[in-house]
C-alpha cells in the first residue's frame, strides 16, 4: 500500500488575477492620495485614475466570465482519495494499479490501471496522481503516472481518466497510452512526444464528441 500525490494546478491562476488587483489597488490609493498634495496636476491625475479603474473593471470581468463558464461538479469536488494498491504477477513485477476514492455518501469506487508491461516492484517510479482539466472542460480530470518506455527518462508514460458528469466517476480516455503530453490550453489541443533514437515524433489530438481525435502528426531530429 503507498500513497501518492496529488497536484492543484489550477489555483496558480486564482492567485495571478488576486495579486493583479492588489496591485492595481495600490495603484489608485496613490494617485488618490496625491490629488491632496498636487492640485495643479488634478486633471491628468484624475484621468489615470480613470483609466485604472477600467482596467481594473475589465479584469474583474474577465475573471468573473471564466469562472461562470466552468462547469462544476459538487460530488467530484468532495471526493476523498484513498491509497492506491499494486498488484504483481508470479515474478515480483507489477501488473496492475488499483486506484480507489471515496465518495460524500461513503460508497468506495475502485478502478484498474494496467501497465504497458510489468514492472519490477523496485524499478517502478510511477504511480503518482494529478488531478489535470485534460479535455477542458473545468473539472479536474485524472493524469496517472506509469513510468517511462526506456532507461533514458525521455518517454514519460501516463494514462487518462476523465470526470463524466453524468455517472460521476472516472472513464478511461480511448487513447490508451499518453507519452509526454504538453497541454495547450490556448488551442485546447494535447500534443504527445515519443523519441526514438534521435528522431522525435509527435502527435497532435483536439476533443470532438468526447473523443481524442489525432489532426496532425509530424517529426523532427533531436540531439539527446
Amino acid at each position: 500500500m503507498t500513497t501518492y500525490t496529488i497536484s492543484h494546478p489550477s489555483h496558480v491562476q486564482k492567485y495571478i488575477i488576486f495579486f493583479k488587483i492588489v496591485i492595481i489597488y495600490q495603484k489608485i490609493c496613490k494617485k488618490t492620495l496625491s490629488l491632496h498634495y498636487h492640485k495643479t496636476h488634478y486633471p491628468l491625475t484624475m484621468k489615470k485614475i480613470v483609466i485604472v479603474l477600467v482596467l481594473l473593471a475589465c479584469t474583474i470581468s474577465m475573471s468573473a466570465q471564466g469562472t461562470k463558464s466552468k462547469k462544476s461538479d459538487p460530488i467530484r469536488q468532495q471526493l476523498t482519495w484513498l491509497p492506491y494498491t499494486a498488484y504483481t504477477n508470479d515474478e515480483g513485477e507489477i501488473e496492475w494499479l488499483t486506484l480507489a476514492y471515496e465518495m460524500p455518501n461513503g460508497d468506495e469506487h475502485n478502478f484498474l490501471c494496467e501497465l504497458p508491461w510489468p514492472v519490477a516492484e523496485d524499478q517502478f517510479v510511477g504511480g503518482d496522481i494529478e488531478e489535470e482539466d485534460i479535455n477542458f472542460d473545468g473539472i479536474p480530470d485524472l493524469q496517472i503516472s506509469l513510468g517511462f518506455t526506456n532507461s533514458t527518462g525521455h518517454n514519460a508514460m501516463y494514462t487518462w481518466y476523465v470526470w463524466d458528469t453524468k455517472s460521476h466517476s472516472f472513464i478511461e480516455v480511448e487513447e490508451p497510452l499518453i507519452i509526454s503530453p504538453m497541454i495547450d490550453r490556448k488551442h485546447k489541443s494535447i500534443t504527445t512526444r515519443m523519441i526514438n533514437d534521435k528522431t522525435a515524433t509527435y502527435e497532435q489530438y483536439k476533443w470532438k464528441k468526447g473523443k481524442m481525435v489525432k489532426i496532425d502528426e509530424w517529426t523532427e531530429e533531436v540531439d539527446y
